[in-house]
């Protein structure tokens, strides 16, 4: 389980819907005492026919989340991504404001089924919230991380000219949900320590708002430890899962989220 928040989270929290569904056994046929009849001539069978299901189909359906439709990918879903070579340009606006440009093309790791997804042509708009760290190997080489959220402004369809909201709708969802990533931020966070290795560790645990229930239970935390941002650990039904991060380490933070 994860960690429950108290009634002061809880007032930012979004409605999470539980939806329970029964399953009927259809009890077996009563046993009745076998006949002896005459052999009728059977007919010839045809070949069985092949369906080809529509993947494209199941991707544009209207699927319900919070009681609001969408379609596309469905909700719990995840994809992996390759990037080749890209180009990274910036330039320095203020002490601690920079302006990025960034263009790659990213390859699926692996092939998407035939006739899924969204069709040749579709484009994105997405806002990225995220953490970059960096740290300096040599002279002109850095390594790079980079874990946060993003946000859908808006799509185009394959064959379209036109976006389906407008600028102006654009960024007033885009306000939206930077108010939540703020009231996500002015929440009193879970605070924890543990030893690992010979290190002693102080750590945070923010809560995902978009991934708590009513009850206050959380499923995501973006978690800090000794002031560094390590990104994001959610919860899953194997238990807690965290990108780039020691199994052993993942397994004790999840333990101090249960407490």
């Amino acid at each position: 389980m994860a960690r429950i928040l108290s009634r002061s989270v809880l007032a930012h929290i979004t409605n999470l819907k539980i939806i329970v569904m029964a399953t009927q056994v259809k009890a077996p046929a009563p046993k009745t005492k076998k006949t002896t009849t005459a052999k009728k001539p059977v007919a010839k069978k045809s070949a069985p026919k092949v369906v080809v299901k529509d993947l494209a189909k199941g991707y544009n359906k209207f699927k319900s989340f919070e009681g609001k439709e969408y379609t596309g990918m469905q909700v719990g879903r995840s994809h992996h991504w390759q990037y080749d070579a890209g180009d990274w340009k910036e330039t320095k606006i203020t002490p601690d404001l920079w302006e990025i440009s960034y263009a790659v093309t990213k390859r699926r790791k692996g092939h998407a089924p035939e006739n899924s997804g969204a069709k040749v042509g579709t484009g994105y708009q997405w806002y990225i919230l995220a953490n970059q760290k960096v740290v300096k190997l040599n002279a002109d080489d850095y390594t790079t991380e980079m874990s946060g959220l993003k946000f859908k402004l808006a799509h185009k369809r394959a064959g379209k000219e036109k976006w389906n909201i407008s600028a102006a709708t654009q960024r007033k969802h885009l306000i939206q949900f930077l108010n939540e990533i703020i009231n996500q931020l002015q929440i009193e966070p879970i605070t924890f320590e543990f030893d690992y290795q010979d290190v002693h560790y102080k750590g945070e645990a923010l809560p995902v708002l978009a991934t708590c229930g009513e009850d206050g239970t959380c499923s995501e935390f973006e978690i800090t430890l000794n002031d560094e941002n390590m990104g994001i650990i959610k919860h899953m039904k194997s238990g807690w899962k965290m990108d780039r991060m020691d199994k052993k380490m993942i397994k004790l933070i999840g333990e101090q989220l249960e407490i």
